[in-house]
């Protein structure tokens, strides 16, 4: 499986025996401990990055408050977060600005 000079480069991590048959049970057959720690590595790095990113994302604001803006700018965002069924006159005499 490994040489003499790659087996060098190993070392020797004590683990329980109920962890080792935990690693054994979530690796595939001749698949070695080392990849399986390797597979679980990376799994656990994306999981935390998606993570950060789902923390990061609730916290965007894409237009903060404190912006000034605009009138015209002010209605339309007012306008976009409105739910609309259909148009009144009304909806229509404020949207002669666009």
């Amino acid at each position: 499986m490994f040489s003499l000079v790659e087996m060098s480069r190993f070392t020797a991590i004590p683990v329980r025996p109920n962890t080792k048959e935990e690693l054994r049970q979530m690796g595939v057959k001749g698949e070695t401990y080392d990849e399986i720690i390797q597979r679980l590595i990376k799994k656990f790095q994306s999981n935390q990055f998606i993570e950060d990113e789902k923390r990061r994302l609730a916290n965007f604001d894409p237009i903060p408050e404190s912006r000034n803006l605009d009138d015209a700018t002010q209605l339309l965002l007012r306008h976009l977060k409105t739910p609309h069924l259909g148009f009144s006159s009304e909806d229509e005499e404020e949207d002669d600005f666009l």
